[in-house]
């Protein structure tokens, strides 16, 4: 399958049948193991805190999926800002990649819906950390995410950077 391509490097077009598809995957599968999570001293759980739910969510149900979908053959750092990309293009979040390599991706947002309905220590803790980790486990465990400012946190945008080891 040819990989799909991102639209001057800001969004990608997702037909409605796969948002759809994505969307009430979600609707099920995350709300269980947030169900799971929040049982945890009645019902025993492999989840100690929230993020794991992410942790593993994202790999078992979305990473793989999406990627097949995309046409992503590479397990670089320009495949983990692609992947990012098609996540924050589903939830709104307004961005483009500013720079692209396999070696060193960087995504610059302006926007996010919920960047002042969190706090920094939120928007890093359960929302970004968790998907940023799981997509670099899922492609390559040599990727490194750092998230260097946030939206939320009152910086004029959020800068995500993925670099691969060597």
């Amino acid at each position: 399958m040819p990989e799909r391509p991102l639209i001057k490097r800001h969004y990608y077009k997702i037909p409605l049948n796969e948002k759809f598809y994505i969307f009430s995957k979600r609707a099920t599968i995350l709300v269980y193991y947030l169900i799971r999570f929040k049982l945890r001293k009645i019902i025993p759980s492999e989840f100690k805190k929230e993020t794991d739910v992410y942790q593993k969510y994202f790999p078992l149900h979305e990473l793989n999926y999406v990627k097949r979908k995309l046409g992503i053959e590479k397990d670089d750092a320009m495949a983990a800002v692609k992947l990012l990309t098609y996540f924050h293009t589903l939830t709104g979040v307004i961005g483009q990649i500013i720079e692209m390599t396999p070696e060193r991706a960087v995504r610059i947002e302006s926007y996010c819906p919920a960047y002042n309905k969190f706090s920094k220590e939120f928007c890093s803790e359960v929302m970004s950390y968790p998907v940023f980790c799981s997509i670099c486990r899922v492609l390559n465990p040599r990727i490194t995410h750092t998230h260097e400012t946030y939206l939320s946190g009152g910086d004029d945008t959020c800068k995500l950077v993925f670099e691969l080891e060597k």
